[in-house]
């Protein structure tokens, strides 16, 4: 039987908003590996780590420790705990997940920020040309939520060619 929990996008750490539950299966981002704990804490002794592409089983949690979304999580044998993100930046995402479409950058370099406004926070700055997946948008398209290599943040959608934007959800 399987075990549920709190839907994704309900359990939030220190402004990061979750995307992955219990009973969900997810999957390390590429680059660096995620480390797994016996324990929700980076001083917690060290179990195993996940190369990126590694799928695996959310089973509890969250929990938010150090600012950091923490899931107990299950993977060819593997059981510990392993953090979903920290502030901006994504370590994992659920499997199945959806792109809706592309932006690519027009601008020499623009800001990528915590909130579709120019006020806010900047997270990482990304270069003409580059492109990345839109995975929101506020309700007149004018800012675009992308994901930038795992940080989620916004751009002002004029300094971007956005395509595929008809199925972008409402995020902000």
């Amino acid at each position: 039987m399987p075990v549920t929990g709190s839907p994704p996008g309900n359990n939030v750490c220190a402004g990061l908003a979750s995307r992955l539950g219990v009973g969900s299966q997810a999957r390390v981002l590429p680059g660096l590996p995620n480390n797994v704990r016996a324990t929700p804490s980076t001083s917690a002794a060290l179990v195993g780590t996940l190369p990126g592409g590694s799928v695996f089983s959310v089973t509890g949690g969250p929990t938010c420790a150090e600012g950091i979304l923490w899931w107990q999580i299950y993977a060819n044998g593997l059981v510990g705990w392993t953090g979903e993100g920290q502030g901006g930046a994504y370590w994992v995402e659920p499997v199945g997940s959806t792109s809706y479409g592309t932006a690519t950058v027009t601008a020499y370099y623009l800001n990528v920020r915590s909130a579709p406004n120019a006020f806010a926070s900047i997270l990482t700055r990304i270069a003409r040309g580059e492109t990345y997946n839109v995975v929101g948008r506020n309700a007149v398209s004018s800012w675009l939520q992308l994901n930038v290599n795992g940080v989620i943040g916004w751009v002002n959608a004029r300094y971007v060619s956005a395509i595929n934007l008809g199925s972008v959800p409402v995020t902000g």
